[in-house]
């Protein structure tokens, strides 16, 4: 990390927040510092209760809310971390059981999941990646696909390698009825409209669909309306109930 982007607004105000966060960047450089807020943001959300979980989730400006989490207020205008805040939220207040997930990289996503299905006590999580390590526009800084996710949470896990193309029919069938599906994988906008009408079929009734980069293109703008409800959160992510 070079020392503007180190000494960047949003960079500071974690570091002088989180002073671990300091101690994780000279130990492992800006991947560790990057996993240590991670880890420190889900701690915290750890911690909430249950009747504030119910209060940002229905807010869709979740960050703005005033029962935010004290020690993680930093974060409220930084909207990196926005989906963490959104699936944890979903996921701890409706408990889904059978999660599908497309896109994984280094885990960030993942990782949220899992925390809060271990929170939750029940559940379990199937992603599909590409198992691609390098992109037209950058290379994998952890050793492995999802290798942001902690080992004490790898039994809720299944990653699955593998084109999402081929790979969620197949799987929408061998699960049968889901509760949620969240698309983070190839965001054309025939991608995104295959993964969200597939998906359909499956999540239960009241079950959850959500995206992340709703913004790439109007895949998201055109399938939403098939929902009951739909909520878009800072024009990046979206999730709405069938």
């Amino acid at each position: 990390m070079n020392a503007k982007k180190l000494l960047s607004f949003t960079n500071a105000r974690i570091m002088l927040n989180q002073p671990s966060t300091i101690s994780a960047f000279f130990r492992g450089g800006k991947i560790e510092a990057y996993r240590e807020v991670i880890r420190k943001l889900l701690v915290n959300l750890s911690e909430c209760k249950s009747e504030e979980i119910s209060e940002l989730l229905e807010n869709s400006k979740i960050r703005s809310s005033a029962v935010f989490p004290k020690k993680m207020a930093f974060l409220r205008t930084d909207s990196e971390f926005t989906n963490i805040l959104m699936l944890y939220y979903l996921i701890r207040k409706e408990k889904p059981q059978l999660i599908i997930e497309t896109g994984v990289w280094t885990g960030k996503t993942s990782w949220t999941i899992l925390q809060a299905i271990a929170d939750n006590g029940s559940g379990h999580l199937i992603s599909i990646d590409l198992g691609v390590k390098t992109s037209c526009t950058s290379k994998l800084p952890v050793p492995e696909i999802g290798g942001f996710v902690p080992k004490q949470l790898r039994n809720y896990w299944t990653l699955k390698i593998g084109d999402a193309a081929k790979l969620v029919p197949t799987l929408l069938k061998e699960c049968g009825p889901i509760d949620m599906f969240y698309h983070d994988s190839d965001h054309s906008y025939e991608h995104m409209k295959f993964e969200f009408t597939n998906a359909f079929q499956y999540v239960k009734n009241n079950g959850i669909i959500g995206s992340d980069d709703i913004n790439m293109n109007k895949a998201w703008m055109d399938f939403s309306p098939s929902l009951r409800d739909h909520f878009e959160i800072d024009n990046l992510f979206g999730y709405g109930h069938k």
